[in-house]
C-alpha cells in the first residue's frame, strides 16, 4: 500500500471525502498528498514530483521556498508581528500600491472570505 493511499484511507475517517476541501479529492487512486515544495515543484509522499501548474491558486506566483519572498516575510513578521485585527499603517501602503497599479480604483477594501462548499 503507497503512503499516499495510507493517508488517504486515514483521512477519510475524519474527513468528508478525505480531504479538507472538495477540489483536493481525485479519486480513491490519484488523491495526491503533497509533504513539500521548492520554486514551481511539489514533492507527493511517495516521491513523486509534480508542476504546479495551480500556484496556490494565485498567491504562490514566485514560486514556493523563494527565498526573497521568505526573508520579507520573516523581516515583517519581526518588525511589525503578523495580523492583530487592528488597523495597521500597512494596510495603507498595500491599498496604495494596489491604487498605483490599478488607477481607476478609488476606495479598496482588504477583506477574507470563506466562501466554500
Amino acid at each position: 500500500m503507497s503512503r499516499q493511499s495510507e493517508l488517504l484511507q486515514e483521512a477519510m475517517r475524519h474527513m468528508p471525502q478525505g480531504v479538507a476541501e472538495n477540489y483536493r479529492y481525485w479519486g480513491p487512486d490519484r488523491t495526491v498528498f503533497i509533504q513539500r515544495a521548492k520554486g514551481c515543484e511539489l514533492f507527493d509522499v511517495d516521491g513523486k514530483t509534480y508542476v504546479d501548474f495551480r500556484l496556490g491558486y494565485g498567491p504562490v506566483i514566485l514560486g514556493y521556498g523563494d527565498e526573497r519572498v521568505d526573508q520579507a516575510v520573516i523581516a515583517q513578521i519581526q518588525s511589525g508581528g503578523t495580523l492583530t485585527g487592528f488597523a495597521t499603517e500597512l494596510d495603507t501602503t498595500v491599498v496604495q500600491q494596489i491604487k498605483a497599479l490599478c488607477p481607476q480604483i478609488d476606495k479598496c477594501a482588504l477583506l477574507t472570505l470563506a466562501l466554500k462548499r
